[in-house]
């Protein structure tokens, strides 16, 4: 049975990777994702207990992804 959810976000894919075996490891549910775009399709499906957030990425630094989550979510999960 699974400890809880989690959603890795990391532009780098061995850091993705690493994490998420570390994790499930532990009977987490994982979900990655590897952009800002991703991030918030993987979070609207999976609505995760717990998200790991890269600060420093391409496309959408992970401040700013942060602040239009928390923002938008209306849920016990915090981004």
């Amino acid at each position: 049975m699974s400890t809880g959810t989690i959603l890795v976000v990391d532009d780098e894919p061995d850091i993705r990777q690493i994490v998420q075996e570390i994790l499930e490891d532990e009977d987490y549910e994982i979900t990655t994702a590897e952009n800002a775009a991703t991030a918030r399709t993987a979070y609207n499906t999976h609505r995760p207990d717990l998200v790991l957030l890269d600060i420093w990425m391409p496309d959408t630094d992970g401040i700013t992804l942060l602040r239009s989550g928390r923002a938008t979510t209306h849920c016990r999960c915090r981004w």
